[in-house]
């Protein structure tokens, strides 16, 4: 009889402890489709809702955390984390967070960009996870210094070229170099394994040509032209 009160007193302790309370998260900005530039800060915007049918206890807090793709985004090597004590604790609360956020390198297009709210502690269940992320798709740009970068430092010589050309060009985001008769045809794509890429042009007839180094996604960071002579 001992055994059979204690484990009751136990369950019902458990139940007196922990109880469910649904918070949902709403971002704003950035929206589906926005662009973000590498190195530049952009507006982070999001709402978190306490939905019931219980109030946070005073020991949880909600922890936020954000994620690019896969990843978790991160500042100074570890996870990026938000800390709200108590900001939505009775049922129908809300609170509105909104702060600058920069990406130090350029997302690939088409990421997805998630906020995620979670309780901690665990004096409070979430009884429906599903609405605990708010996700954008998001779409990055090189940033100002990098094209800038490019420009500066890419090198195409000789130029006019005979059997071949050379094209140095130092910015960390060129994947390839394509390759473009004067008619627009796309005639040559090189992959960039080094900072100084050679393009064999003995078999290319005399003329004009223009060059277009790409980013992984195929987005052009820098173009320009070059005579070959026969």
């Amino acid at each position: 009889m001992k055994k059979l009160l204690l484990c009751i007193s136990i369950l019902t302790s458990y139940a007196s402890f922990a109880q469910s309370a649904d918070i949902s998260v709403n971002m704003s900005s950035p929206a589906n489709g926005a662009t973000i530039t590498g190195g530049t800060a952009f507006n982070l915007s999001f709402v978190i809702t306490n939905n019931g049918p219980n109030s946070i206890r005073t020991a949880d807090s909600v922890l936020v955390l954000f994620t690019l793709g896969a990843a978790y985004v991160t500042s100074g090597g570890q996870p990026l984390v938000l800390l709200i004590p108590h900001g939505v604790k009775a049922v129908g609360d809300t609170i509105m967070t909104s702060f600058k956020l920069t990406f130090g390198s350029t997302p690939p297009a088409g990421s997805s960009f998630c906020t995620l709210a979670v309780i901690t502690n665990g004096s409070n269940l979430d009884p429906n996870a599903a609405n605990n992320k708010s996700c954008a798709t998001v779409n990055g740009t090189a940033a100002i210094d990098e094209i800038t970068k490019a420009v500066e430092t890419v090198n195409v010589y000789p130029n006019p070229a005979v059997n071949e050309l050379n094209i140095f060009v130092d910015v960390e985001k060129a994947r390839s170099i394509e390759i473009i008769d004067i008619s627009g045809k796309t005639i040559e794509q090189v992959r960039i394994a080094d900072k100084n890429t050679s393009i064999n042009t003995s078999q290319y007839s005399g003329g004009i040509y223009f060059y277009r180094i790409n980013d992984a996604q195929g987005n052009a960071i820098k173009t320009g032209k070059f005579n070959v002579n026969k």
